[in-house]
C-alpha cells in the first residue's frame, strides 16, 4: 500500500511537470532545434541519427503513434523522462537517507543547470541519458541492499552487449569528445575543459549550499559502520570517475566536454552529499534551501511559460 510519505512526492512531480507540459504546449507553436529534429527523424526509424544513439527517437516515435506528432508529445515525452530522474534519485535516497533529506537530494536537481533549465529548454539525448542514470543507480542499491538474480537481470543483458560491441558504442562519442594527439597543449586542454564543464555542472549546487549551510558543509557525518560504508560507496564511485575522465585526457587526447555531457555522471552529487552528512537533518538552515529549491522551480516554470511565438517575433519587429 503506497503511504502518503510516497504520495506527496510523487504528486509534487506530477504537478510540477505537468505544468511544464501545460507551459511548453502553450507558450509556443514554433520548434526548438531538438524538437524540430525529432519530429524530422522520427518519420524514418534508423539505427542512428547523426553522432547521436537512436533510443530517444525510438521512444519518441512510439509517442507520436500514441498522441500524434504534436509539440505535446515532445514535452510529455520530455517531461515524462525527467520526473523520471527526479522520481528515481528519490527513491535511492529513501533507502540510505532520513525522508527529509532524501527529498532535497532529489529537489536539488533543480540547481544542476542542465537539469533544472537546460533540460527543459533544448536536450533530448541527455534527458534520457540522465534518466537512465537514476534508474540504473536505483537498481544498483537494491542491488547492494538484498541482492536478486531477478534485478541482475535488469543490467547483465546491455552489459554484455557493451562488452562485444565497444567499438560501435564507443566510436561516435569519442570523436564528439575531441580526440587529438597527445602533447601538453591538449593535456591542459583537456583538463581546463572537465574543469569548466565539471563547474558548469555542479558549481551552482556547491555555492548554494555553501551559502546556507556555511561550515556544516565541510563537516562530514561519521555516524556508525553502515554509514561509513555508504559515505564510502560515494567516495570511491567519485575518485573512480575522476579517474576515469582524467585517462580520457591523459591517454586518450580528450580534450572538449560539456556540461551535459556530464550530467548523467554527476547528477547524483546532492544524494551523495547528504549521505555523508547526515547530520544535517536537523540543521536549521534546511528550511532556507527549501526556500530556494521553491522559488527556483517556479523562476524555471515562469520562464519556459514565457517563449516568444513567431507572430509576436514577426509584430515586434
Amino acid at each position: 500500500m503506497i503511504t502518503s510519505a510516497i504520495k506527496g512526492p510523487f504528486a509534487l512531480l506530477v504537478v510540477y511537470f505537468g505544468a511544464q507540459v501545460c507551459a511548453r504546449v502553450f507558450a509556443s507553436p514554433g520548434l526548438e532545434l531538438h524538437e524540430a529534429e525529432q519530429a524530422l527523424w522520427t518519420q524514418d526509424l534508423a539505427l542512428g541519427s547523426g553522432t547521436q544513439p537512436p533510443l530517444y527517437t525510438w521512444v519518441q516515435w512510439l509517442v507520436f503513434k500514441l498522441f500524434g506528432v504534436s509539440i505535446f508529445s515532445l514535452s510529455l515525452l520530455k517531461n515524462t523522462l525527467l520526473a523520471s530522474t527526479y522520481g528515481f534519485v528519490w527513491l535511492a535516497a529513501r533507502r540510505w537517507l532520513p525522508p527529509s533529506l532524501a527529498v532535497l537530494a532529489a529537489a536539488s536537481l533543480l540547481l544542476i543547470p542542465q537539469i533544472g533549465w537546460e533540460s527543459q529548454r533544448d536536450l533530448t539525448h541527455s534527458v534520457l541519458a540522465a534518466a537512465v542514470a537514476a534508474a540504473t543507480l536505483y537498481v544498483l542499491i537494491r542491488l547492494i541492499e538484498r541482492p536478486t538474480p531477478r534485478l541482475y537481470l535488469l543490467l547483465i543483458p546491455h552489459g554484455l552487449w557493451l562488452l562485444d560491441h565497444w567499438d560501435l558504442a564507443s566510436t561516435r562519442t569519442m570523436e564528439k569528445l575531441g580526440q587529438t594527439p597527445l602533447g601538453g597543449y591538449g593535456i591542459v586542454r583537456g583538463i581546463s575543459s572537465l574543469v569548466s564543464a565539471t563547474g558548469a555542472t555542479v558549481g551552482v549546487l556547491c555555492l548554494i549550499y555553501m551559502l546556507l549551510l556555511g561550515w556544516s558543509v565541510w563537516k562530514r557525518h561519521e555516524g556508525d559502520h553502515y554509514d561509513r560504508q555508504i559515505c564510502s560507496f560515494w567516495q570511491q564511485y567519485f575518485r573512480a570517475l575522476t579517474a576515469l575522465l582524467l585517462a580520457l585526457v591523459l591517454f586518450f587526447g580528450v580534450m572538449h566536454f560539456k556540461g551535459r555531457w556530464l550530467q548523467p555522471l554527476l547528477f547524483a552529487v546532492p544524494f551523495a552529499f547528504f549521505c555523508c552528512r547526515k547530520k544535517l537533518v536537523g540543521h536549521a538552515r534546511l528550511r532556507w534551501l527549501k526556500v530556494v529549491l521553491s522559488v527556483l522551480a517556479a523562476l524555471y516554470l515562469a520562464v519556459a511559460a514565457f517563449r516568444p511565438s513567431p507572430e509576436w517575433m514577426a509584430g515586434s519587429t
